[in-house]
């Protein structure tokens, strides 16, 4: 008996672990999903009607140690935004977005004036004509986790005016170009992620280049 009672202790330990491992952001009501029932969750919570699952930490979005409307709409915004999965995004300029999973690992590339985005079982080619940008959702800080091996290719992060360039090799040139094909910048690679920002040039477009790969930039 002792046996069986150390046995289902052992067991019931592991399941509270695991619960403990897949909390989320966002889920409210604890089932391991962030689904608008836990906008609705916090929203009861709010007037005083929260329910026996309600889940303080993952509650609180914001991280205010309150639950206010804020978290509600917090919550909201995950659900938009693909629950924090991490994601390539392809914003054409017709406003049609396409997304894909960095579990796929995605590769860019250009050629031929279209940007290619290939997976292990697809390959799809957008006219850059058409491209407004592209731009990676919910990566973590330690990109390399989410790309390739270092040198086989480079990813670009976007953030409003700035570049991010991860896996540029050391010794590689990183350039930026303006629509007239005039250089700006020139920065040498250092084994680290480059970064190159426009937030002081005027609007326009702008092509960042290194090795075979070019980036288009554009500043509104």
């Amino acid at each position: 008996m002792r046996t069986i009672i150390t046995a289902l202790l052992a067991l019931l330990a592991m399941q509270t672990l695991s619960a403990q491992t897949t909390k989320k952001k966002g889920d409210a009501n604890g089932d391991g999903r962030v689904t608008i029932t836990d906008a609705v969750c916090v929203v009861n919570k709010i007037l005083g009607n929260a329910g026996d699952n309600f889940d303080f930490d993952m509650a609180d979005v914001n991280k205010d140690n309150a639950i206010t409307i804020t978290d509600a709409v917090g919550i909201v915004n995950i659900i938009l935004k693909g629950n924090g999965k991490p994601r390539l995004i392809v914003l054409q300029k017709n406003g049609q977005k396409d997304y894909y999973d960095l579990s796929d690992t995605p590769v860019t590339t250009f050629s031929n004036g279209q940007l290619v985005i290939t997976t292990a079982t697809t390959e799809v080619s957008y006219p850059l004509a058409d491209v407004r940008r592209y731009e990676y959702d919910f990566v973590s800080d330690d990109i390399s986790e989410l790309a390739p091996e270092k040198g086989t290719d480079v990813h670009m992060f976007r953030d409003g005016n700035t570049l991010t360039l991860s896996h540029v090799l050391a010794g590689s040139t990183v350039s930026l170009y303006g629509s007239d094909g005039q250089l700006l910048e020139t920065v040498t690679g250092t084994g680290k992620p480059v970064i190159i920002s426009v937030d002081s040039r005027p609007d326009g477009v702008y092509m960042v280049k290194t090795g075979n790969q070019t980036f288009k930039l554009i500043k509104q």
